[in-house]
């Protein structure tokens, strides 16, 4: 009896022969093929919106902080791994190798929206382009109005898994909506005044009080624009 043992990364093909005392030699017809693949994936993922480069969050953000894209966002997700599921493998779904179910997106309201099929995406194995063992998808977008996180787990033809790490961002393709009010603005004297002055006089200041909304990305910012002098000067 021998017994070998393998321990290095690589595809291994046996084909035993035996020789006797006599110096007699028979080579086996069945030969043995078996890889080794102690090495788990290498993932990297980019993202871009319209041609420019967008860099996440890699922490969960507090209120008011964030990267915000106002178009569609696309990642592409490279995987370097020698043991990675094509149609050279078989037609066969290979399900259990992705898992997506920590990808999310919440919209204004605080609800989880209906993402798109990641899971499919990373399936079909015509979105991949191979260059030998690195192979990139870049069929991964995100195009409704949410706050995002991307995370997700790949596991070779080997067993070995990664975990990648959630990224944050938000898209925003909705315009902000606001107002502009005055006071006295809701009671009948405030109606009666506004008619008896052109709804340009009074004899004291205004008060003027702008109100701005925007639900997924939240307002940055109030701009106004008033004339540089007073009517009739």
């Amino acid at each position: 009896t021998l017994q070998l043992k393998f321990y290095k990364d690589g595809e291994y093909t046996i084909i035993p022969k035996c020789r006797d005392m006599a110096g007699r030699t028979t080579e086996l017809k069945t030969e043995q093929n078996f890889v080794i693949d102690k090495t788990p994936p290498k993932i990297n993922v980019t993202y871009s919106s319209n041609g420019a480069v967008i860099n996440p969050l890699t922490y969960e953000p507090d209120e008011g902080e964030g990267v915000y894209s106002k178009e569609a966002v696309k990642a592409t997700v490279t995987v370097n791994e020698t043991n990675f599921w094509s149609e050279e493998n078989g037609s066969r779904e290979f399900n259990n190798q992705w898992d997506f179910s920590g990808t999310k997106g919440i919209n204004s309201n605080g609800e989880n929206i209906e993402l798109a099929d990641y899971l499919a995406t990373a399936n079909v194995a015509k979105n991949w382009n191979s260059n030998t063992t690195i192979r990139t998808n870049s069929e991964f977008a995100f195009n409704v109005d949410a706050n995002y996180t991307f995370t997700f787990s790949y596991t070779d033809l080997a067993g070995n898994k990664t975990v990648y790490n959630p990224d944050y961002f938000t898209v925003d393709q909705t315009d902000p909506t606001g107002e502009i009010s005055l006071d006295r603005e809701g009671s009948i004297w405030s109606t009666i005044w506004r008619a008896l002055t052109f709804d340009i006089f009074r004899d004291s200041a205004y008060d003027v009080r702008f109100n701005a909304k925007d639900g997924t990305s939240g307002v940055k910012s109030i701009e106004y624009y008033k004339t540089r002098l007073p009517l009739g000067s």
